[in-house]
Parts: structure tokens; C-alpha cells; sequence
């Protein structure tokens, strides 16, 4: 969590460890009170089985930098990726690749899309210009070692943003 935090910063300009922890101190907080029980998660109760809407192959469907850092480059290992949703995991050759697996169904709001990355101010009509419909239904997979959020676009598509790139996923 805290390096998805971390990562979070410095995606937002922090320069410096200084102004990471500035810029962490909400999110830290944040964690802490989740983590001790006092916040409750938007999100529906972690399941072992994959929602029909998602699960099945997804094939690769192109990249672009994303709207917070047009100068990203994709990663030649995540732009061929293809996407197994099963149950209890989610099989892939790349860095996705994950057993057991749980997922979580969100609806989220285009000011959280991508960890809350779009532009300030801006979110809304960045993420109808990416696809997304205002609510914006998301299937968070949770791994032993990581978390990934797959935000379903209003054509049907899978976006995520990893390293500054979002990467796109259509049904086999």
C-alpha cells in the first residue's frame, strides 16, 4: 500500500522525499484508519469468483501515455499481455499474473479513475475523452503481492494505468 502510495506522489510531480511525505499525509492517514477498521471500503466484500461481465480472456488492445504524463513509454512486456480472468486467479505471462486472486466490483467516480491521477479539475472530461461513462464499473483484482484496478469502458474495453501508460484490453 505504501508503494502504491509512494508511486502515487511522484506520478503527481513530487521531486523530492520531502514533498512525498507532504503529499502522502493524507493517503497515510488514510491507510492507517482503514487498516485499523474505522473507515469502511467503498467496495463490495472480496470474492474467489471473477463477475461474468469480466471473466474469460482479454486480448491486448493498444496503449497511450496517460493525460498526467504524455512523455510515458509502454512497457514491450505489458503491450503484448493477454488477461485470464478465472476463478481465484488472474493468469497471465506478465506482471498481472496472480494466484489466488480475489476481486472486488467497484463503481467508481472519474475523479478516482487511475488512483485519482487525472488532471485536477479536469477528471470528468478526461475520462468521457478515454471512454468511461460517468460512473465507471471497475474490477479491482487483489494478489498476494499486489493490487490491480481494471476500469470498464462504456464500449466494453478494460483500462489500467501502470507506470504512467494506460494499457487497454478488449474480449477475446
Amino acid at each position: 500500500m505504501l508503494l502504491r502510495m509512494v508511486s502515487c506522489a511522484r506520478q503527481r510531480g513530487a521531486s523530492s522525499p520531502q514533498e512525498e511525505r507532504h503529499t502522502m499525509k493524507q493517503p497515510v492517514l488514510l491507510a492507517a484508519a482503514l487498516v485499523s477498521g474505522l473507515v469502511a471500503s467503498p467496495s463490495a466484500k472480496a470474492q474467489n469468483t471473477v463477475p461474468a461481465a469480466f471473466a474469460g480472456t482479454w486480448l491486448p488492445d493498444g496503449t497511450a501515455p496517460s493525460p498526467w504524463s504524455p512523455d510515458a513509454k509502454p512497457n514491450p512486456a505489458l503491450v503484448k499481455a493477454r488477461l485470464h480472468f478465472a476463478r481465484r486467479a488472474l493468469r497471465s505471462a506478465s506482471l498481472f499474473g496472480c494466484s489466488p486472486a480475489r476481486y472486488e466490483l467497484i463503481n467508481m467516480e472519474p475523479t478516482d479513475l487511475f488512483e485519482g491521477n487525472l488532471p485536477e479539475g479536469k477528471q470528468a472530461d478526461e475520462a468521457k475523452r478515454l471512454g468511461f461513462a460517468t460512473k465507471i464499473e471497475t474490477i479491482r483484482v487483489l494478489c498476494p503481492n499486489a493490487a490491480f484496478d481494471f476500469h470498464r469502458t462504456g464500449d466494453g474495453r478494460l483500462k489500467i494505468a501502470i507506470d504512467n501508460v494506460i494499457y487497454t484490453f478488449r474480449r477475446k
